[in-house]
């Protein structure tokens, strides 16, 4: 199993219970606050670092998301591990809080739920837009949101990704 934990960073989980740490820093950056978590059919592990900045082993998790949010200062990262190297990476910093991840469905990109931008964006992994990203949602906070995640789930953009 494979879990991105918010005190100790990516980490593999066997069935006997050992516990492996994959990743404790990216770019030399230390993951702080790791989020969530998705794997690529090709092993390559993609994350978030929700902030590098405010540090749940300092006040709690609920506490430094607020803390995040009060400053709006753009800590969070999407990050991807790759196993072949035992290497970590950032592809996206600067994001308000970078939470959900979620490998798309024919591996071209990566959807990561960026909480205090109120944006859902696609960073493409494959194809000619590799290494782009993109706002997928935007304005999540607004009452049309849940209209407008249907018109994106059943747009030709969904196709590509």
């Amino acid at each position: 199993m494979i879990a991105a934990d918010a005190f100790r960073g990516l980490l593999s989980i066997a069935p006997d219970g050992t516990i492996t740490e994959l990743a404790i820093e990216a770019d030399g950056v230390p993951i702080r606050y790791a989020d969530d978590v998705d794997v690529a059919a090709d092993g390559k592990i993609y994350f978030s670092d929700a902030s590098t900045k405010f540090v749940e082993k300092n006040w709690g998790t609920y506490e430094a998301s607020l803390l995040d949010l009060m400053e709006h200062g753009g800590h969070g990262r999407l990050l991807v591990y790759d196993p072949a190297t035992g290497v970590a990476k950032t592809l996206l910093d600067g994001l308000n809080f970078a939470n959900g991840v979620a490998v798309s469905h024919n591996q071209k990109s990566v959807l990561v739920n960026e909480t205090w931008g109120y944006r859902v964006l696609g960073f493409w992994i494959a194809g000619p837009k590799k290494g782009k990203s993109e706002t997928l949602i935007g304005s999540l906070s607004k009452r049309s949101t849940q209209r407008h995640l249907v018109d994106v789930l059943f747009s030709d953009y969904l196709a590509e990704i």
